[in-house]
C-alpha cells in the first residue's frame, strides 16, 4: 500500500477524551475513533489489526473442532425470560421494542439463542458434542464507559457455546479450550494470567479468566509469591491470622463514641487498629433486609455475597432503611438484640478476634469486650464474604498474596445445565432418556485483546506491534521520494517484497523525513526500512526494528532476502512462546 492512498490520520496532540497510554495512541495513530462514550468506530489500520486477531482465534479453534456460526444481535424477550435473566441482567441490557410492541435487546452475550437453537435441532447423544462460535458486536450498556477498548458500550467480541453428554466429556473440552487461549494469547506476544474467576451473571461451576497485567484494567488478581495461585478479587479467599485486641476487656461495656460513624473515625477516638472492630452492615438482598458482619479492616465483597446467597440484587441499605429495619443510625449498629428473624452472616474474618468493638445500636455508643466466639447467639451463616488483599495468606500454601490490576481478555465457564435445565433443551441419551445438554460458554473481547497488545507494547514515541498484530510488517521510508534514485530504488523494494507475500507501505509522501519517521515510530510498523541518498551512494539500505531499536545496514542485492528472514525470524520468536495442543484421548 502506497502511503498517498492510505487513510492516514495521525495526531501530534494527545485527545482529550482518551486516559491511558494505549488509548491515547490507538487514537493518534489513527487506528480507532470515538463517536460517543463507549462507542468507537475501527480505521482501516485498527480493522487490519482486528481482523489479525480474529484470524489467530479462527485458526486455534479449528483445532480443537469448533465452527463458527453467525447469530442475530437481536434477541426476544421471551428467550431470555425462559432462562430468568430478562430482569437479572438490569440496566446494562440494551432494550428495544418494534413496530408491533414486542420486547427485544441488542446481544450482551448469547447464551439463550444457541440454547434455542441446539434444543431445536440435536435430538441424540450420537450427535454430540458440539462446539459453535461467533465473531460478533456485543452491545452492553455500561454505566461508566473508560479506558478506551476496555469497557465499552459496543465491542467486539468471540463467544463460543459448547453442548456435551456427560461431565467428563465437558471437562475434557474445557481444557482443550483453555490451552487454545493459551495459545491465542501467546501468538498475539501478550503476557497474561489464568486465574479463578467468579461466573457472575454468566453462571455456572468452574471458571477461569485469562488476565493481562496493566494498569488501566479493571480486574483485581491475587497472586501467591510461592505457588501457583492466582484468582480474582471476586473468587480470591486468602487466609487471615488472628489479631489480638490490644485494650482487652474481658466483658462486654457500653462505651460513649460521639460522632464516632465510620472505622477511621471509632478507631481514632478508642485508639485501636480497624482490625480490632467488627464492622455491622445493612443490605438489601432481592427487596429483604440481611446484616452482614466482617472485620473492620476488610470490606464487603458483594459478588461473594449474591453468589453465597443465590440473590438476584443487591445493594447497600440506605440510612433511613436502616434506622426502619434496626431504629439505629448507620455507624452505630451492632449485632446485639437484633430483632427476630433478621438474616445475619458473619465473615470468617469475625472469629478471628477473641474480643471487638461493636455498635451498641444507639446513637454515639459502641461496646466493648465483644466476644464473637460467645456473644453471637442464634442463626448465623458463616462464611468468606470479604474482599482479599495484599499480605493475606494463600490458602494453598500460607504465604503472601500480592495484588495486580490487569484487563480480562478471555473467560471460560463450565455452566453445567444452568441454561438447558431452564429451556428445557434436552436430548436422548445412551440409555434412552431425556436428558439436559451439560454446556460450555467460552468468551474472548477481540477489540479489548487489541487494545491489551496497545497496553503491553508501546513506548514514548508510539506503538511496537508484534509483528503478528502489526497492520503491516513493514514500512519503506525514502527521504525524499521525488529524487530518481531514491524513488527507483524505493519501487524495486516495493514490488519485490510484494511479490514476496510482505504486508509492506512504500511512505511515498510529499513530506519531511522527520514527520514519515514519526508516523512510523507512532503506528508501530515492525520494521522500518529507510532509503537514503547517503546510504546508496554507498550501495546498502538501513533496516531497523522498531521493537529495540536495533539497526543494520544491508546490500541492496541481498535487502530482500534479509528481509524475508527477519520477517521469519520474528514470527518464530513468537511461535516458540505457544504451548503445545492439548490432546485428549
Amino acid at each position: 500500500m502506497r502511503a498517498t492512498k492510505m487513510f492516514l490520520c495521525t495526531l501530534r496532540e494527545d485527545p482529550a477524551e482518551a486516559e491511558v497510554d494505549s488509548h491515547i495512541l490507538l487514537l493518534r495513530a489513527g487506528f480507532i475513533r470515538q463517536f460517543a462514550a463507549g462507542v468507537f468506530a475501527y480505521l482501516p489500520l485498527g480493522l487490519k489489526s482486528l481482523k489479525k486477531i480474529e484470524n489467530i482465534i479462527r485458526e486455534e479453534h479449528s483445532f480443537i473442532g469448533a465452527q463458527e456460526t453467525q447469530l442475530s444481535i437481536l434477541q426476544t424477550r421471551e428467550l431470555w425470560e425462559e432462562a430468568g435473566r430478562w430482569d437479572v441482567y438490569g440496566d446494562i441490557l440494551f432494550r428495544l421494542k418494534d413496530r408491533k410492541d414486542r420486547d427485544l435487546c441488542l446481544g450482551p452475550t448469547h447464551e439463550e439463542p444457541i440454547t434455542d437453537i441446539v434444543r431445536n435441532m440435536i435430538k441424540s447423544y450420537r450427535e454430540l458434542p458440539v462446539a459453535l462460535y461467533q465473531i460478533q458486536t456485543k452491545f452492553r450498556d455500561e454505566a461508566r464507559p473508560r479506558f478506551g477498548l476496555i469497557r465499552c458500550r459496543e465491542f467486539l467480541m468471540k463467544d463460543m457455546y459448547s453442548f456435551h453428554e456427560t461431565k467428563e466429556d465437558l471437562e475434557k473440552f474445557y481444557k482443550q479450550v483453555a490451552r487454545c487461549y493459551e495459545r491465542i494469547f501467546s501468538r498475539l506476544n501478550l503476557t497474561y494470567y489464568k486465574v479463578e474467576a467468579d461466573p457472575g451473571v454468566i453462571g455456572g461451576s468452574a471458571n477461569h479468566e485469562f488476565v493481562v497485567p496493566g494498569l488501566s484494567g479493571e480486574s483485581q488478581v491475587f497472586m501467591c509469591s510461592k505457588c501457583n495461585y492466582k484468582a480474582t478479587s471476586e473468587k480470591a479467599s486468602g487466609k487471615i491470622s488472628e489479631i489480638p485486641l490490644e485494650k482487652v476487656e474481658e466483658s462486654i461495656r457500653e462505651v460513649y463514641t460521639p460522632q464516632a460513624n465510620s472505622i477511621e473515625k471509632l478507631a481514632n477516638f478508642l485508639d485501636i487498629k480497624p482490625s480490632n472492630i467488627i464492622k455491622t452492615m445493612v443490605f438489601i438482598a432481592d427487596d429483604q433486609p440481611i446484616v452482614v458482619l466482617i472485620r473492620g479492616d476488610y470490606e464487603v465483597n458483594e459478588a461473594k455475597l449474591i453468589n453465597n446467597l443465590n440473590i438476584s440484587e443487591l445493594r447497600v441499605a440506605t440510612g433511613e432503611e436502616v434506622i426502619r429495619y434496626f431504629s439505629s443510625p448507620i455507624g452505630f449498629l451492632g449485632p446485639k438484640n437484633l430483632p427476630a428473624l433478621t438474616t445475619l452472616l458473619a465473615d470468617e474474618s469475625v472469629f478471628t478476634l477473641k474480643y471487638g468493638v461493636v455498635g451498641a445500636n444507639k446513637e454515639d455508643y459502641h461496646l466493648l469486650g465483644f466476644n464473637p466466639h460467645k456473644d453471637l447467639t442464634g442463626s448465623i451463616i458463616k462464611g468468606n464474604y470479604r474482599s482479599t488483599k495484599n499480605d493475606d495468606l494463600c490458602p494453598l500454601c500460607e504465604a503472601p498474596l500480592k495484588e495486580i490490576k490487569g484487563m480480562e481478555v478471555g473467560h471460560v465457564f463450565n455452566l453445567g445445565t444452568k441454561y438447558s435445565k431452564a429451556m428445557k433443551a434436552t436430548f436422548t441419551n445412551r440409555e434412552g432418556t431425556e436428558q439436559s445438554f451439560l454446556m460450555g460458554c467460552y468468551g474472548i473481547g477481540v477489540s479489548r485483546s487489541l487494545q491489551s497488545v496497545a497496553e503491553e507494547h508501546h513506548d514514548e514515541n508510539g506503538l511496537q506491534w508484534p509483528i503478528s498484530v502489526a497492520p503491516y510488517e513493514l514500512v519503506i521510508i525514502p527521504i525524499d521520494y521525488q529524487k530518481p534514485d531514491q524513488k527507483n530504488a524505493a519501487d524495486q523494494l516495493y514490488q519485490k517484497l510484494l511479490s514476496l507475500n510482505f504486508e509492506v507501505v512504500l511512505d511515498d509522501r510529499e513530506i519531511t523525513a522527520g514527520v514519515k519517521f514519526k508516523d512510523a515510530d507512532l503506528i508501530g510498523y515492525p520494521i522500518r526500512v529507510t532509503i537514503s541518498p547517503r546510504t546508496l551512494a554507498k550501495g546498502v539500505i538501513e533496516v531497523k526494528l522498531r521493537k529495540d531499536g536495533s539497526s543494520e545496514l544491508i546490500s541492496q542485492e541481498e535487502i530482500a532476502n534479509y528481509l524475508l528472514h527477519l520477517k521469519t525470524r520474528l514470527f518464530k520468536e513468537i511461535e516458540e512462546t505457544v504451548p503445545p495442543l492439548l490432546t485428549i484421548g
